[in-house]
């Protein structure tokens, strides 16, 4: 056996003579480096000739002994020391050994992994590596998501753009991949690997939909298209048979609407939601109100076709598919006709006093009502005399607050009130009605005796926000409005008037 290191000595002393040209003679070739460099010793050899052919790793190491050639391939080496060290660490001819040594490969292995993956510098391999990227073409070869490219002979792969279609790039080796990733700010190739199985290119775009509960890149930009920005909320419009978020913000306020004013569908939403958003002094025919309810255009619908795509990749809905297959099944109706809608419309306290009935014109006509400003004060008539009315108007007039009265026809005195907007109202239920309306709608507050005792037991609302907007001050018939009383209001309204600002 060789002493390797005595041998890289005995190479160490060897000088080496570069050879332009040979002739035909006798030729021996040894068998290893190592037995050459022995032999070169042997021959008392100070010198070694290198002779290198056109041809790459083609050369000669060779001595000159008794008119005999005694040479080894020299395969691209320059020194008989080198020739042994890559030998050692794997290298199978120089060229490699020297731009191994170069990058700083200590290892040939290493360096057919570096030379492989395609990268051009030692930074990026070594940070691939510790990311996990020299792994890439493997696993998505193995996961099904790295496909052949016949026509540019290389591979690629393919992902939602932000244009949300789908797009391809080609992957030549595991650098391609890695500065493509980098590129798209992925953390590691475990992350990329993720983003990609789910169809994102870009980290910040997948970890947004991660955060937002989307399961793919088709259905996190398909909501983007449509205004959605969580899963959540997409999912619950799917539901409901709806393809935008312009339709899931619309039901929703409808919704909000049924709820607050207590209705039993959501075509008497979109009523209320009419009327409301009419101008003041606006008009409205019946037959333009019927057509808003039966054809309101803000309902975007999902096509069966694109549902029943989406439920295939997604689990949760999977269970509901023959909800969502009837688009719109949320949408309750309750007119049968147009003169039941404006039989309900005369009926409603509520509505009729923000609209009137013109019979002349054929008509409903919106008042210029202080209700679109919270400095407004209702009085509830029903327990007080008109000359107190009239000292509260006063009052609440100073503090520069509108006044509303409502005043049951069935009073002794229902004339409207000098200075104030009148409702007038049927019923002692209407006057409740109406005042439960406008403090849920408008944010009024209400000079009452009432307790709203029932109201409390069958509406949550009420129960526990209502005592927020009462101003609970009792007159009698017998009582007058004294300094004190009147100081006590006007604290009262004062008070209300920090809390609005």
């Amino acid at each position: 056996m060789y002493n390797d290191e005595l041998l890289k000595i005995t190479a160490d002393n060897i000088e080496h003579v570069q050879v332009e040209e040979m002739n035909p003679m006798p030729m021996i070739k040894l068998k290893s480096i190592k037995e050459f460099i022995m032999f070169a010793k042997k021959c008392g050899s100070g010198f070694v000739c290198v002779y290198n052919e056109k041809e790459s790793n083609s050369g000669k190491f060779f001595v000159m002994v008794g008119g005999v050639l005694y040479w080894i391939p020299n395969k691209g080496y320059n020194k008989l020391r080198d020739y042994l060290i890559g030998s050692k660490q794997g290298y199978n001819n120089g060229n490699d050994y020297y731009e191994g040594k170069e990058f700083g490969f200590s290892k040939c292995n290493e360096y057919i992994k570096f030379k492989e993956a395609g990268f051009d510098n030692t930074h990026d391999y070594r940070n691939a590596k510790k990311l996990g990227y020299l792994k890439g073409l493997e696993e998505l070869e193995h996961m099904g998501l790295l496909y052949n490219n016949t026509l540019n002979e290389c591979k690629y792969i393919n992902y939602y753009g932000d244009s949300g279609f789908i797009e391809e790039y080609d992957i030549a080796n595991n650098a391609d991949l890695y500065y493509f990733a980098i590129k798209n700010n992925f953390e590691d190739f475990e992350e990329f690997k993720s983003a990609l199985l789910a169809g994102f290119r870009n980290a910040n775009a997948y970890k947004n939909a991660y955060k937002n509960g989307f399961k793919t890149a088709e259905e996190y930009h398909l909501c983007l298209e449509e205004g959605f920005k969580t899963a959540e909320e997409y999912h619950k419009s799917l539901e409901l048979g709806m393809h935008s978020k312009e339709s899931l913000e619309f039901y929703d306020k409808l919704e909000k609407i049924k709820l607050k004013y207590n209705l039993d569908t959501f075509e008497e939403a979109l009523l209320y939601d009419t009327i409301f958003n009419m101008p003041v002094n606006g008009a409205i025919s019946i037959d333009e109100l019927w057509d808003n309810l039966r054809n309101n255009k803000k309902i975007k619908q999902v096509p069966k076709e694109r549902i029943n795509a989406i439920l295939e990749n997604h689990d949760q809905l999977k269970n509901k598919s023959e909800k969502i297959e009837y688009t719109q099944t949320w949408y309750s109706k309750t007119f049968e006709d147009k003169d039941d809608l404006k039989k309900y419309i005369l009926q409603q306290e509520f509505i009729s006093s923000i609209i009137k009935y013109n019979e002349n014109k054929e008509i409903f006509e919106k008042y210029n009502m202080p209700i679109f400003s919270k400095r407004f004060i209702i009085i509830d008539t029903s327990s007080i005399t008109h000359k107190y009315i009239s000292q509260l108007r006063d009052i609440i007039r100073e503090l520069h607050f509108e006044v509303v009265t409502i005043i049951p026809r069935f009073k002794k005195s229902s004339s409207p009130i000098a200075g104030t907007y009148t409702i007038l109202t049927n019923s002692e239920e209407g006057v409740l009605n109406i005042i439960i309306n406008y403090i849920k709608g408008f944010g009024a507050s209400v000079i009452t005796n009432e307790k709203f005792e029932e109201w409390r037991k069958i509406d949550r609302w009420v129960s526990d926000n209502i005592d927020k907007y009462l101003i609970n001050y009792s007159i009698s018939e017998e009582d007058i409005i004294s300094i004190d009383r009147k100081e006590i209001l006007r604290l009262h309204l004062t008070e209300m008037i920090k809390n609005k600002k």
